[in-house]
C-alpha cells in the first residue's frame, strides 16, 4: 500500500472496507512512509509494531493531533518493520529496504541476485536506521 495523500486526510471509506474485508486472504500487506498513517484508520495496526516516515508522526505530535495514533507501537529506529503480515517502512527509501527484504523471504536465491543486479541496488537492514534522531525527544506513546 503506498499513499501520495497529504497526511491529515481522511482515508476514505471506501478504501478502508476494502483493505479490513480483503487483509484475511492476504500473504503479506505491505506500505511505505505515510502510508502507515493511513492504514492505521482501518484498525489493522492496533497493537502492531509500526514504521513510518519520522517527519508525520512528529507533526501530529506537535499539532496536538496524535490521539487517534496511540493504538499503534511506532517504533523510532527502524527502516522498516515485520510485524506478522504486514511490512511497514519509514521513508520512500526505506521502502526498497522493505521491498527488497520481502523479496529475500518470498522468492529464490536466484530471482533476488537478479533483481539486484537489474535495480543496482544493495539493500540496508531494518536497523541501524541513521534517521532515528528525528525522533529524538518525541512522544509516541
Amino acid at each position: 500500500m503506498t499513499s501520495a495523500s497529504h497526511v491529515y486526510h481522511k482515508f476514505p471509506p471506501q478504501a478502508t472496507k476494502f483493505i479490513q474485508t480483503r487483509f484475511p486472504e492476504l500473504k503479506a500487506l505491505l506500505t511505505v512512509c505515510v502510508g502507515s498513517l493511513h492504514l492505521v484508520q482501518t484498525g489493522l495496526l492496533d497493537g502492531k509494531r509500526t514504521a513510518t516516515n519520522k517527519y508525520a508522526p512528529k507533526l501530529k505530535v506537535e499539532q496536538g493531533k496524535y490521539q487517534q495514533f496511540r493504538n499503534v507501537s511506532w517504533v523510532k529506529d527502524a527502516r522498516f518493520v515485520v510485524d506478522g503480515k504486514i511490512w511497514t517502512a519509514a521513508g520512500v527509501t526505506a521502502g526498497l529496504d522493505l521491498a527488497a527484504e520481502f523479496a529475500r523471504v518470498t522468492f529464490d536465491l536466484e530471482v533476488n541476485k537478479l533483481a539486484s543486479e537489474l535495480f543496482e541496488y544493495q539493500a540496508n537492514p531494518a536497523r541501524p536506521d541513521p534517521f532515528k534522531y528525528l525522533l529524538d525527544g518525541v512522544k509516541l506513546d
